[in-house]
This record gives C-alpha cells, structure tokens and sequence, in this order.
C-alpha cells in the first residue's frame, strides 16, 4: 500500500524582481505539476482540494492523527464562494466533510458567532446554541442577551463557580464563553457598572489546559536565503527556467520573470518526488 502525500495547497506570489539565471542541469521531464504527478515507488499524491481553493490553518487533531483542513474559494466572488471542512486521514483519505461558518478553538470545538459545534471531537455536526448560566435556556444571539441576573455581587458568584469548574474559558470583550461536563457550553455576559477595570485580569481565558489541535506550520524553505543558507532537509530547488521576462523602464528592481520551478522533494525511505510549479522567480509561496 502506498503512503500518500497531501498536496493540500500551493500558491503563487507574482513579484517583479531581477532575473537571475541558473544552470544546473536536470532531466525537466522526470518533473510534474502536483495534480498530474503519479508519486514513486512508496509514495503517492492525493489531491484534496482543487486548485481554485485556498487553503487555511491547518490542524492535527492529536488524539486521532486526524488533520483539520479548511478551505475557500475566492472570497471576493461572494456569491459563487464556496468553503469546506475536511477531516483527513495520515494517508489522505477524506474522512468527513464538516462546518464552514466557525472557528476551531484549541480543544476541538468550532465556535461560531451564535453556536458551537463538537464536529472534530466525536463527529457531531449539530449546531448547538450556548447555555445561559442562570435560566438554563439557550441564547439565541449573545449580542440581543440580557442578563437575568442583574446583581453583579450574584452574577459574580456564579460566574466565579463555573469558572473554577470549566476546563475551557474563551473571552471575547465582556462576553465569557465558559466549557462544562459533557462538552456543554454556558454564556455569560460580563457587562456591569460595578465590573472592576481589572476583571479580564482576574479571570482571564483557560485554553490550554484542554489542548486537542496542533496547528501544522509551513515547512517550505525560505528561497530569499542564499542555497547555502536554506533548509533542504525536506525540499531543495533545484532549477528555475524563465519562460517570460519583462524589463521595467522603473529599474532592475522592477524587472519581471515568471517561468518553472522545480523541486526535489525528500520522502521518509529514500523515494524523491520530482515536482514543478510555474510562479514568478521571486519566491513561488509553496507550502509544505
């Protein structure tokens, strides 16, 4: 069975600059685009996105191996936008298609401007409203909200009870978003006279003592470094061919060269996947 590698995203930055020729010589043939690329001995390449997406943060969720992977499309088209949340498997499987219109919090919940969801801890795609504190009932939108309990001394005593309790406190100015038992979450507005300035200080947000997600950085080289100076342990350039130059009448720093990448990309077992990409000669922002 092959492994797979995610080609989860690959973006280009158009930036004049100066051409600079390089000689190295290659067999250009042996090198393909990601999504015609058919991998190696050991290795394959899944395509999860297609290349009118952009991809976002990407998450491990550390207690399945499950990646997090959002995606968009052009969000200035608004009306033909569209978005996605994938779960993906270690070898690029999609597992589960989940919730656009919210953010993932460090402990796998997504939060939402008016609802949460528990879609990457057991699956769950039901959207659930938040729990008002005092009367149990849901709230339908935090910023409509009025508190029941309009005595601060009070409202400040059970704030302070399940803050105490909660394994995940999240703050967004005086509203507290507070995680109970069974993954239950209460609302509670912290919008009093008699709040004292340094209130947020006294009880400030709990996200790390419940950590699920591990946010995946980029690990392409900086190719604005000299080669010496670059990490190649995963991913070295290895030629750029201009396939269009422009010379600006601004200056050679305004010059303008866009052509092929190629790249030689370093797998666990010693298989090296040869790839190409056509971008500016600047930098092509692959991520890895």
């Amino acid at each position: 069975m092959k492994n797979h590698l995610l080609i989860l995203g690959i973006f280009l930055l158009f930036i004049s600059c100066k051409m600079k020729p390089q000689e190295n010589q290659i067999d250009t043939k042996e090198y393909h685009e990601p999504y015609n690329h058919h991998g190696s001995e050991n290795y394959g390449i899944s395509t999860i996105f297609s290349k009118e997406f952009e991809t976002l943060k990407l998450y491990l969720n550390k207690e399945n191996n499950e990646i997090i992977v959002p995606g968009k499309t052009n969000p200035a088209d608004k009306q033909n936008s569209q978005s996605k949340r994938l779960k993906v498997s270690a070898f690029g499987v999609i597992m589960e298609h989940g919730l656009t219109n919210a953010g993932a919090l460090s402990d796998g919940t997504l939060k939402g401007f008016d609802f949460y969801s528990n879609w990457i801890i057991n699956g769950d795609t039901t959207k659930y409203k938040y729990t008002d504190a005092f009367t149990n009932n849901k709230v339908n939108d935090p910023y409509e909200y009025k508190n029941s309990e309009t005595n601060f001394e009070k409202w400040k005593k059970k704030f302070e009870e399940l803050y105490q309790k909660a394994s995940y406190v999240y703050r967004d100015g005086s509203f507290y978003y507070l995680k109970g038992e069974n993954n239950e979450w209460f609302f509670m507005k912290a919008k009093f006279a008699e709040k004292p300035e340094d209130f947020p200080k006294q009880y400030p947000a709990k996200e790390d003592q419940d950590v699920r997600m591990l946010e995946l950085k980029d690990q392409f080289p900086d190719l604005y470094l000299p080669p010496a100076e670059r990490d190649t342990i995963l991913i070295k350039q290895v030629k750029y061919i201009s396939k269009f130059f422009e010379k600006s009448d601004r200056g050679d720093a305004f010059n303008y060269s866009a052509g092929w990448w190629y790249f030689d990309l370093y797998m666990p077992g010693g298989d090296t996947l040869k790839i190409k990409r056509f971008a500016s000669f600047r930098d092509p922002e692959m991520k890895l």
